[in-house]
């Protein structure tokens, strides 16, 4: 049985924050199939079975963003990759919502899903297209949709004419967007500036918070909330601040789009544009965190070696002249657990590539005594230590600048006439600059004394405050099945291999002593009835993956 796959597609960033139009364009579209199938059974042919859902929330199709970084772009992989199959069903409400681009590039890459055998139905006008249509109903088809590209590219341009020249008029003037700004913002009635409406930048601000010092997923941060009845706000003539309409309630999508949204640290188009409500170590620490897995099942932070536990066991890698060498496996150490009587017994690591296919043997790692032997490790370390002050946040930025250039980029290439692009990436390669430049210049240090250390793993908070600072340490945690090796990277990469259940009696003394001394690792090791040692050593030769 072929299926049907339903795309959806909204270009406004407060549609995709509120889930207008996506809904909608489903309701419509999951309307249609319905009906089409009817027919089929009428007629005696096979229905449509449902497949897959893709969704751009917040991509523009007139600059083609939904087919280079959007989900559209995924869904033509997958027919290409043959997960949608010859004889499966595109399902799309208008010929605008698949895209706005110039009309010669929407009709080969429309072209190109037909010539794969894959139909595509716009539920506007009830047509079915397919591979080699040749009735009249088809020539009536092919000029409509001739005039539907047409129309969609013309609309956009126009618009996007409109708006530059709006745009124009109203920076020469000093005035602000007549848009609607954010819900925690209303627009004073100079037109050239914002009030912060407190309670509801409290709501983000929550937001935030809940992500960053706890990791809640969003379904989580949505019940820690409870039911909010957000309103937006504006002046009335005579310069009072009331309550207007009421905003959509908060989902899961309308969560995660506030926690990437660029317009609660002030910026538009990348621009300093409203008065900010998060400060940019918040921000950018909450984009680092989304990135990173959750370390467990469901919204709970598990596993405090999320970023920092790799797989250490050692598999046989060949170069591209068939040379064979030992390396270290390298991938990430998964948390994963299972229901028994003892729960520290059904907590274990397992290596990713192991879970994947068959190229690492690593053994599952006991989870329990991982955490706990890091922990009283580090504890051990009695020495200060000096680190860079924490520069995460302004890498994070650079990340997100260079996101924004290569997009501009494309840009540039696309629209050659528009000197306005060049224009922006400039600004965007000023600003990577100066964040490049404060990270070098940055002459701030803080000091920290590992033994200060003082978590109980039992509470969620502080298996992430733990997390934290392995990062903020740069350490990295190999494991093989005997033992862990960990390597602190704020102590010049410093490595301590030992064993799970050893004892740290000793190893405090030895690192005490390394500063002096040309050693920069120690390792236990069993002499049999007299023991474990504690030798200094040197980092080994066998290389990461």
């Amino acid at each position: 049985m072929n299926k049907y796959h339903l795309y959806q597609r909204v270009s406004k960033q407060v549609q995709a924050e509120e889930g207008l139009g996506i809904q909608r364009q489903e309701q419509v579209c999951e309307h249609w199939i319905s009906e089409y199938n009817n027919r089929l059974v009428s007629e005696g042919k096979s229905v449509y079975s449902k497949g897959f859902i893709y969704e751009d929330r917040g991509k523009s199709a007139y600059t083609a963003a939904n087919f280079n970084k959007g989900e559209l772009g995924t869904l033509i992989n997958d027919i290409k990759n043959g997960k949608i199959e010859k004889g499966d069903l595109i399902v799309i409400e208008l010929i605008d919502r698949f895209s706005r681009a110039n009309v010669d590039f929407v009709r080969g890459e429309f072209q190109r899903i037909l010539d794969a055998g894959v139909k595509i139905a716009i539920t506007k006008w009830n047509l079915v297209f397919e591979e080699n249509m040749e009735s009249v109903s088809s020539v009536t088809g092919r000029i409509l949709l001739e005039i539907g590209m047409y129309l969609a590219y013309q609309e956009s341009s126009q618009k996007s004419s409109r708006i530059k020249a709006s745009r124009k008029l109203l920076e020469d003037s000093g005035r602000k967007s007549i848009a609607k700004p954010p819900f925690w913002l209303a627009r004073n009635l100079d037109l050239k500036s914002y009030t912060i409406i407190e309670e509801n930048a409290e709501i983000i601000r929550n937001i935030f918070d809940l992500k960053l010092n706890f990791n809640y997923g969003a379904q989580k941060i949505i019940k820690k909330l409870g039911n909010l009845e957000i309103y937006r706000y504006s002046f009335d003539e005579n310069g009072n601040l009331i309550k207007t309409t009421k905003n959509s309630p908060l989902n899961e999508s309308s969560i995660n789009a506030y926690l990437r949204n660029q317009n609660v640290i002030g910026k538009l188009k990348g621009k300093d544009y409203y008065p900010r409500i998060i400060d940019d170590r918040t921000f950018y620490a909450v984009q680092r965190r989304t990135r990173e897995n959750t370390g467990g099942v469901g919204d709970i932070f598990r596993n405090v070696f999320v970023g920092v536990g790799k797989c250490g066991c050692l598999i046989r890698k060949e170069n591209e002249n068939g040379c064979g060498s030992l390396v270290k496996c390298g991938y990430i150490m998964a948390f994963s657990s299972r229901k028994v009587k003892n729960p520290t017994k059904g907590m274990y690591l397992k290596c990713n590539r192991k879970r994947k296919s068959t190229r690492c043997d690593a053994e599952n790692i006991n989870y329990y005594l991982a955490q706990n032997k890091i922990y009283n490790v580090l504890k051990s370390l009695k020495f200060d230590i000096e680190q860079s002050v924490d520069i995460s946040h302004l890498e994070e930025k650079i990340i997100s600048i260079d996101k924004s250039m290569s997009k501009i980029r494309e840009y540039m290439t696309q629209y050659s006439d528009d000197e306005e692009w060049e224009k922006q990436y400039n600004i965007k390669r000023i600003e990577r600059e100066k964040i490049e430049n404060e990270i070098k210049t940055s002459k701030s240090r803080i000091t920290g004394r590992l033994s200060n250390l003082d978590m109980d793993f039992s509470e969620e908070k502080d298996r992430v405050l733990f997390n934290q600072f392995l990062k903020d340490n740069r350490i990295t945690v190999y494991f093989t099945k005997d033992r862990m090796e960990i390597i602190i990277g704020s102590m010049n990469n410093f490595s301590i291999k030992c064993g799970y259940n050893d004892n740290e009696r000793e190893i405090d003394q030895l690192v005490e002593s390394i500063s002096q001394k040309d050693f920069v690792g120690l390792e236990t090791i069993s002499r049999g009835s007299e023991g474990k040692e504690l030798l200094r050593f040197k980092l080994p030769t066998v290389s990461d993956s």
